[in-house]
């Protein structure tokens, strides 16, 4: 990019739902300044009222008054596009529900992992941190085609190969709104490009094996695996947690360290009733 984003600390999130705001918000209310429109006329205003601030740009497609696209007019018209990157973000590319999910389940696993594991000192701040960081898991998805991301079919191993790029798609993404390399960004970094690492080398996209693997992206990991059985996709129905946690541990999907196998077994029952409860996806 032309002008860095060093002196810029504002991040304009632009979104009808109010939720979606609020976890986008929430993620990187402790790095930067938050500012937030609803529809496209009040997230002109922002620009023309922040244009020297704003870091980067969140932004729907579908909203009411001027739409993601108007938007993306005027900062065309004006210049500013040159000047502010712009994520897109959809409800189809983006799911509230898993990012609040992928934290909480997070913030569980990293509770145990402090208790058991005491080595790898782990303070309650840099669990704080790293919980944030793991919304960010998937943000490469952005950069997916929809017609792989939302395929109900078993992928192709060629469609299979651009969704492995979502890891490094990511950490450009976050190159983008970098500020500076602090600590936040290094969780970011390394939970969204190796959290489909594995334990035995047979990951992507660095085939790290091991230690090598920063044991923040391992918890990232193992979550992540227990979400994506757990939930409703549009190729699946939701595995019952006993079923999910069979998987998990006989290494249908992938290798753990055994600390993290130990850290997921002291941490299923929050995760089972947190999952059969408050994130159920069975309908009543």
């Amino acid at each position: 990019m032309d002008r860095k984003l060093t002196e810029k600390n504002m991040l304009l999130i632009v979104d009808d739902v109010d939720i979606n705001r609020d976890i986008l918000g929430d993620i990187f209310v402790e790095q930067y300044e938050i500012t937030e429109a609803e529809n496209g006329e009040e997230a002109i205003k922002e620009l023309e009222a922040h244009k020297d601030e704003i870091a980067l740009v969140f932004l729907d497609l579908q909203m009411p008054k001027k739409n993601g696209l108007d938007v993306l007019d005027f900062m065309n018209e004006t210049g500013l596009i040159n000047l502010i990157p712009v994520i897109m973000i959809t409800g189809e590319s983006t799911v509230d529900s898993d990012l609040k999910r992928v934290k909480t389940f997070t913030g569980i696993l990293l509770y145990h992992l402090q208790k058991l594991y005491p080595e790898y000192e782990l303070s309650d701040e840099q669990l704080k941190l790293i919980v944030n960081a793991s919304a960010l898991h998937d943000i490469g998805k952005i950069a997916i085609p929809d017609d792989i991301l939302l395929k109900p079919g078993k992928l192709t191993r060629d469609e299979f190969e651009i969704m492995k790029t979502h890891t490094n798609k990511g950490c450009e993404i976050l190159e983008m709104f970098k500020q500076e390399e602090n600590e936040f960004y290094q969780y970011c970094y390394d939970i969204c490009r190796y959290h489909h690492e594995r334990y035995d080398g047979k990951g992507y996209p660095d085939q790290l094996s091991g230690e090598d693997i920063p044991i923040w992206a391992q918890v990232v990991s193992i979550i992540d695996v227990y979400d994506a059985l757990v939930s409703k996709r549009v190729y699946k129905i939701p595995y019952a947690v006993e079923e999910a946690e069979r998987m998990i541990l006989t290494g249908e999907c992938g290798t753990f360290s055994p600390k993290i196998i130990d850290c997921f077994e002291a941490a299923k029952l929050e995760l089972f009733q947190l999952t059969e409860g408050k994130f159920s996806f069975v309908e009543g």
